[in-house]
């Protein structure tokens, strides 16, 4: 996804089709749970449907839910197995995963200059 939109961002021409795009943003949110703990790929996957534009196809209680378990140190774990404190890449892809969701397009420039 993060490819696909990287294409976009730089108004290059797909070598995939339409149809591709979309089978990938379903697998992409098909990774996302509403079990009661966010993961560190559940959060970037969220954060990549945002940034891709498709922020419709994260359940909105998983916001709800990666936000209650973010941890008092305002980061995240890598796994919902671990009980050690947070994580660098669970950290990272949930505050970007939140800039998103709260934010929506107004996050950020695109990633990559045109």
């Amino acid at each position: 996804l993060l490819s696909l939109q990287w294409l976009r961002e730089n108004a290059c021409d797909s070598p995939t089709s339409s149809d591709y795009a979309r089978e990938v943003i379903e697998g992409v949110a098909q990774l996302i749970e509403i079990d009661g703990a966010a993961s560190d790929l559940e959060l970037e996957a969220g954060a990549f449907l945002y940034s891709f534009g498709h922020g419709d196809a994260v359940d909105p209680a998983f916001v709800a839910e990666a936000l209650a378990q973010q941890n008092e140190d305002g980061g995240w774990l890598a796994s919902t197995t671990e009980e050690r404190g947070s994580d660098w890449h669970g950290s990272t892809v949930g505050l970007y995963f939140m800039l998103h969701a709260y934010c929506g397009e107004r996050a950020y420039p695109p990633m990559l200059a045109p």
